[in-house]
């Protein structure tokens, strides 16, 4: 008998935890979804470092608006690129894999 009794303790705390389980994880997705960050990448073909005038450079250089967003964004200031020209490496990005594993050398 206590054997049991034994088992069915412990079923019944088992089928608890996963009830409170599957409630606690489904409030982890409700709060994560509704928190999402917006992210937008700008991909420029020959920028370089000297090109946004937000480095603090001569008032040749004016970019307002890339100014406006890097004030209320995140910088990067160092980037790499997966290809030599500008449409392999954007086909790298918008599949997220590397462009020759599906054939795409060139900008061609």
């Amino acid at each position: 008998m206590k054997k049991i009794t034994i088992f069915v303790i412990v079923i019944l705390i088992s089928v608890i935890c996963v009830y409170c389980a599957f409630f606690q994880i489904e409030r982890v997705i409700e709060k994560d979804t509704s928190k999402k960050p917006n992210i937008i990448i700008i991909v420029s073909d020959d920028q370089g470092y000297a090109d946004v005038s937000y480095h603090e450079h001569p008032p040749e250089v004016s970019t307002p608006a890339i100014d406006n967003l890097a004030s209320e964004g995140v910088v990067f200031t160092n980037g790499y690129a997966s290809a030599y020209v500008c449409a392999p490496t954007r086909a790298g990005l918008l599949t997220g894999r590397y462009q020759q594993r599906f054939g795409f050398y060139r900008g061609t």
